[in-house]
């Protein structure tokens, strides 16, 4: 009877040696998982700032392309507009010239 006590005591302090051991693994995950948490909470704010950095480059490069837009109309308008005066001025040049011969 002796001997089996002593076997259950060995088993018994085996099997808590493997608890234990299980128990500091847990341990160490559950520290884990609250830096992992705590790294994702981050990661999540950094992503909202980024998307309103984004937000806001997006309407300036639109604001941009509409000025763009606008300029690239004016200066066709201006082309147009340097063409009739020219040949206004080529009318107005050949009439004089008509004149004084």
């Amino acid at each position: 009877m002796d001997e089996r006590i002593r076997e259950r005591v060995a088993s018994t302090e085996t099997e808590l040696k493997d608890l234990k051991k299980r128990t500091e693994r847990l341990e160490e995950n559950n520290e884990l998982l609250f830096r992992l948490t705590i790294v994702s909470e981050q990661q999540q704010e950094l992503n909202k700032m980024q998307q309103t950095q984004l937000d806001s480059t997006n309407e300036t490069l639109n604001n941009i392309n509409v000025n763009l837009t606008k300029l690239n109309m004016t200066q066709d308008e201006l082309r147009k507009d340097v063409k009739a005066i020219g040949k206004r001025v080529d009318d107005v040049i050949r009439k004089w010239q008509a004149i004084f011969q």
